[in-house]
């Protein structure tokens, strides 16, 4: 007889939560930090005998900057995870090879995507991945500095760190002098390969794919958003769901994005992978980058599956790790007829060495209602979501007097309604959030 199955989770955002909402047949166990700001609102919301705390070995340590695999390593999870017989895990946003190998060594297994996968987050080998599958993407080349010349003169032209996120590691240059400079600023090191690619003027957009052993399915297309942070680069702000790509587009879509899924169904990838693409003035695509894990996007999937043909995506991820079925020629659904227009805003705080932040204040995460005079709050269960009202799910794990010596995310707010213009900056709503939340 096959022990049954329990699923542990760390509750380090609210994905863990939304997916169990989809699948109510299946144990679901929060591990929850002793010292965590989210303690009081998590035991309003889940039941106690499903709530596990666990101790930081340096229990004054903020656990707003632990990663699933810090908390393994830092406190008394594993004791934990093995007295209470978890035989699954999902680990936060993302997957370290240490946790996968952790759970192999312990008999847990990961419910995430294969981290040999996270590869093609790499802008050189994923570039090359495109290049050899025929995909569409901007003409590019390796830089390697100060040797190397840039080699779209007189245009501006995109430099990458390989393993950039975000938008910080990205570089927008127009001449070679510019190159020296940011050398020289430290910004760019001097014998290191880069990414060099054509700039494609054109809105940039994300898509999710999503790949069980029964189907590949498309999402909508979410426009990325970018705030400037040098004359050089930006960092990325949040997204907004579209709701009118043109129906050429649209074809392109679903045959560029149907033929990448279909090759990573045929590599054995189950989950979420996750691209950002352009499309230029005349329509077409253009792929420039790959995350194979879950997303800020990836909660709004969940709460508001219209954003991809309707499908239960949490519960058929789970399904695909605790079920064995047999891998058959999957399902395609196309890219949705959708009108949602949500949006995810990153609240970030602005800091370097010389400038640290120290935060003033903290906030309740949960389900918040917009209305003229501000935010009111209305439950700590973000699962009350509707599209009834101007409604926002926000998250955070930041206390106050934490101390920031670079720029950092600390915070995101999840809405059913528009947060940004359509030329991706902050609208009037937007700003009432961060403005609301101020640290």
């Amino acid at each position: 007889m096959s022990n049954p199955i329990k699923i542990g989770v760390f509750f380090q955002n609210y994905l863990p939560l939304l997916i169990s909402r989809q699948t109510p047949n299946l144990d679901f166990f929060y591990f929850v930090g002793e010292n965590s700001l989210i303690k009081d609102c998590v035991k309003k919301i889940i039941p106690e005998e499903k709530i596990i705390y666990f101790k930081l070995k340096r229990q004054n340590d903020p656990l707003s900057r632990y990663s699933s695999s810090e908390i393994i390593k830092k406190s008394n999870f594993p004791q934990l995870i093995k007295e209470n017989k978890i035989n699954y895990l999902i680990p936060s946003f993302l997957l370290s090879p240490f946790v996968q190998n952790w759970g192999k060594k312990n008999g847990i297994k990961i419910i995430f995507t294969d981290s040999r996968f996270k590869i093609l987050e790499n802008k050189i080998y994923f570039d090359q991945f495109l290049k050899e599958n025929d995909l569409p993407k901007p003409a590019s080349g390796i830089v390697n500095f100060p040797g190397s010349k840039i080699t779209f003169s007189d245009q501006t032209c995109v430099i990458q760190d390989p393993t950039s996120s975000g938008g910080y590691g990205t570089f927008f240059v127009k001449s070679q002098n510019e190159v020296q400079k940011m050398l020289d600023q430290g910004l760019l090191k001097p014998n290191k390969n880069y990414l060099i690619r054509e700039f494609v003027k054109g809105p940039s957009y994300g898509i999710s794919v999503f790949i069980s052993p029964k189907i590949i399915a498309l999402s909508a297309a979410r426009k990325q958003c970018f705030q400037k942070l040098t004359n050089h680069s930006g960092g990325f702000l949040g997204m907004q769901w579209e709701t009118s790509l043109p129906s050429k587009t649209i074809e392109q879509i679903n045959a560029t994005f149907g033929k990448i899924g279909n090759f990573l169904f045929h590599k054995g990838f189950l989950g979420f992978a996750n691209f950002d693409f352009i499309v230029s003035e005349n329509g077409n695509i253009f792929i420039i980058e790959c995350n194979p894990r879950f997303s800020d996007a990836t909660a709004h999937l969940l709460v508001f599956p219209q954003l991809i043909s309707g499908l239960p995506v949490g519960k058929l991820f789970i399904e695909s790790f605790v079920t064995k079925r047999p891998c058959l020629k999957p399902k395609f659904y196309p890219y949705p007829d959708s009108t949602f227009s949500g949006s995810v805003l990153n609240i970030r705080v602005f800091a370097d060495k010389k400038n640290p932040y120290l935060t003033k204040r903290d906030f309740k995460s949960g389900l918040y209602l917009s209305k003229n005079g501000g935010l009111d709050y209305l439950s700590p269960d973000p699962r009350e979501m509707s599209l009834n009202e101007k409604q926002l799910i926000f998250f955070s794990q930041v206390k106050t007097g934490q101390v920031y010596k670079e720029t950092s995310t600390i915070a995101y707010s999840l809405s059913n309604y528009a947060l940004f213009n359509n030329d991706g900056q902050v609208n009037a709503e937007g700003e009432k959030i961060l403005k609301s939340f101020r640290y």
